[in-house]
This record gives structure tokens, C-alpha cells and sequence, in this order.
């Protein structure tokens, strides 16, 4: 085995070191891989400072005293700006990390004019497009109608009796084929009289397409 000078290394960062004391001893890292027996892509690594490239501490502290005999240098003093280094460089990571991650969200939450903009037409857009839905489905759709007097069948013992309930907003009530009006509120109220006998309350509620929904009541007069 060719017999190396021990070279003195000033520089400061580890991949500095290594790659001047090899060149010092005129080896080139093909040379120096076969002289240590490590992988020529682990030196390059090395010198290059690509620490989150190479596999776990155990080995390369390993590989360090190896290479620190090939090249005649104090392998803890290699051993120990590695860990150092690297150290430095997990921290630097973690923070350009974040920085990124804290960069990306607050351009991501930032509300710009444009943004706003934007985001009122659509809320408007939304807002015309639900209405007019709902006006094509109330229309669509039969009208509600809800008699409150009288709430079911009766039996009783008058000739007359008064009738309430309410409507869909634009649509006209009938009982039995004549229309009843309603106050501004499509509230209708009215007292009607009755045959003795049996009596039968058709409400019937139309809107302007002419849906329809119908209510009967029967009511017995004794």
C-alpha cells in the first residue's frame, strides 16, 4: 500500500478538510476509494457536504475513522465536525421548511382586492342563482295551503261556521269552485252557512301554472 504524508488541514468545514488533505496527498477519490475501501459515491457525498445523502450516523462515523487512516488525519476531529455539521444543517432545513410552509399558507390566505372581488360576484352569482331556483320550484311546485278552522271533520249544531287558513304567496283559494279573498298576508277568514246534514268543504289553493292542492272537510249539522 503506497505510504501517505500527514498533512496538516486548515480548512474549516469538513468537506473542506477532506478534500485538502486528499488532494495534499495527490489522490484522486477513485484512489482514495480503493484505498479505504468505501464507495466513491460516499466521498463525493463527503465533500460535497451532502450529509441527508449518506446512510445513518453509526455508519458514517465508521466510514470517517477509515478514511481519517488513509488520509492521516485525526479521525475524531473528522467525527466531530460531522456531527456538527450536520446538526447545523438539520436545523437550517427545519427552518426553511417552515419558512416555506408559513410563506405558502399566507399567500394561499391572503385576500386581495382581485380575491374579494372575485368572491362577491360569485357570492352574488350564487345568491341570483338560488333565488331564481326557488321562484321556479315555488312555482313548479303546488301551493301550500293550510286550513286552521275548521282543523279536521266536525259534527255540530248550527247552520253556519267559520272557516280560517292561510296560502302560498300568489296563489287564489277556492271553496267548492268559488274563490275566497285573501288579506295581504294570503290569510283568508270567513263565515259560511250550512244545509243540515252532511256538508262537504272543497278548499282547493291554485297558483299561476296551475298546480293545485286540495283540503276536504266534512262537516255533519244535526
Amino acid at each position: 500500500m503506497t505510504r501517505f504524508k500527514n498533512k496538516q488541514i486548515n480548512s474549516k468545514t469538513l468537506s473542506e478538510k477532506l478534500q485538502q488533505a486528499r488532494q495534499s496527498l495527490n489522490l484522486s477519490l477513485s484512489q482514495a476509494s480503493k484505498a479505504s475501501r468505501l464507495s466513491i459515491k460516499y466521498l463525493k457525498f463527503l465533500e460535497k457536504g451532502k450529509f441527508s445523502s449518506l446512510p445513518e450516523d453509526i455508519y458514517i462515523k465508521g466510514f470517517l475513522k477509515e478514511y481519517a487512516k488513509v488520509l492521516s488525519v485525526s479521525p475524531k476531529t473528522l467525527i466531530k465536525l460531522f456531527i456538527k455539521e450536520k446538526q447545523v444543517q438539520i436545523a437550517l432545513n427545519k427552518k426553511q421548511s417552515k419558512r416555506k410552509k408559513t410563506k405558502l399558507n399566507s399567500k394561499f390566505f391572503k385576500i386581495t382586492p382581485k380575491i374579494f372581488s372575485i368572491f362577491a360576484v360569485l357570492l352574488a352569482v350564487f345568491i341570483f342563482l338560488f333565488y331564481l331556483g326557488w321562484q321556479v320550484y315555488q312555482f313548479a311546485s303546488p301551493p301550500e295551503l293550510e286550513i286552521i278552522e275548521p282543523s279536521s271533520d266536525l259534527t255540530i249544531f248550527e247552520n253556519h261556521i267559520m272557516i280560517k287558513g292561510r296560502v302560498s304567496r300568489g296563489a287564489k283559494v277556492m271553496l267548492n269552485n268559488s274563490e275566497i279573498l285573501t288579506n295581504e298576508n294570503y290569510e283568508f277568514e270567513k263565515q259560511i252557512n250550512l244545509q243540515s246534514g252532511i256538508n262537504i268543504l272543497n278548499f282547493k289553493a291554485e297558483n299561476r301554472l296551475g298546480k293545485n292542492r286540495e283540503i276536504i272537510r266534512k262537516i255533519i249539522v244535526k
